[in-house]
């Protein structure tokens, strides 16, 4: 009797285990499929202002407790600066579902400046995982999208469809 109340403990702690990797998993390259889905999609993120003068908006979805999105921070950083000195390309806006100290300290710690740092259901959003980097329209429609860490090639593509120089 014993021997069977450990067995079924044992399921239960790996169904809970399975359950909360499915819940947000992070995601360390790119899953052409999944980044393939949420173009078309229009993202409707909470207070989001889509309509700027930049000619794209650039959405970074990001976990601070995800260990790809803090290996990305300094392609984020990088993003960042760009956006510093050529504003006109992008409008730059960070997505979490952190708690809004969380990001805040995640994005202080990294050097991050978005234009925008919101904290939405990244789920309802349809970001299935972290992190996640979407270039969008004036309407929050999805043009392109990259799913976990980047390589050197994917990061120079990001830079093409934004239009600008990343040294």
């Amino acid at each position: 009797m014993l021997e069977k109340i450990a067995h079924c403990a044992v399921i239960a702690v790996c169904c809970l285990v399975a359950f909360e990797a499915v819940r947000l998993p992070s995601s360390s390259s790119s899953n052409g499929e999944e980044s393939r889905q949420l173009v078309g999609t229009t993202l409707s993120i909470p207070g989001a202002r889509w309509n700027t003068p930049a000619a794209h908006n650039l959405v970074v979805a990001v976990s601070s407790r995800c260990k790809y999105c803090r290996q990305s921070a300094p392609f984020y950083r990088s993003l960042s600066q760009l956006h510093l000195v050529q504003p006109e390309r992008f409008q730059f806006i960070v997505v979490s579902g952190d708690k809004p100290e969380e990001l805040s300290q995640f994005l202080s710690t990294n050097a991050i400046a978005p234009d925008q740092a919101v904290t939405a259901s990244l789920k309802g959003l349809g970001i299935r995982s972290t992190p996640t980097i979407v270039v969008a329209d004036s309407r929050g429609r999805v043009q392109s999208s990259f799913i976990g860490s980047l390589s050197s090639e994917q990061e120079r593509s990001l830079m093409a469809l934004l239009d600008v120089a990343h040294h």
